[in-house]
């Protein structure tokens, strides 16, 4: 009895077939929030919801975080190379870094831009 068997830190990324199966994941990810944005928008041109609207502009962030999350998983099977020794792995990582912005930034915008139209809940006491 030995102890478990665990990958190598220094082994290669998982088979081929396992990363066309995350690609065909990642892929079917944008085509489901594109449609979800698409259902959104429509939604809010037949109700006139301003909730609607901001929903479908962050389903945006949704359809660009989905995007990125494909080309870091493209970028990171790459193999090690000579700039790169231990790979590209680390591609993953600034992707998530980058929807972390790009919710920011959409929470920022419907902050910012989301009030401007909108009526106070409440009239004013004065």
């Amino acid at each position: 009895m030995g102890a478990p068997q665990t990958p190598d830190a220094g082994s290669p990324r998982p088979a081929r077939a396992g990363l066309l199966n995350v690609r065909n994941v990642a892929l079917a990810s944008i085509a489901v929030a594109l449609a979800v944005m698409g259902i959104k928008y429509v939604a809010y041109l037949v109700t006139g919801s301003v909730a609607l609207y901001s929903d479908a502009l962050e389903s945006i962030v949704n359809v660009l975080t989905a995007i990125a999350a494909f080309v870091a998983i493209r970028v990171g099977e790459k193999p090690a190379d000579a700039n790169h020794p231990f790979g590209h792995h680390k591609a993953e990582y600034l992707s998530a870094v980058l929807e972390g912005a790009l919710i920011i930034v959409a929470g920022v915008a419907v902050i910012v831009f989301g009030g401007a139209e909108a009526e106070p809940l409440v009239e004013p006491l004065a």
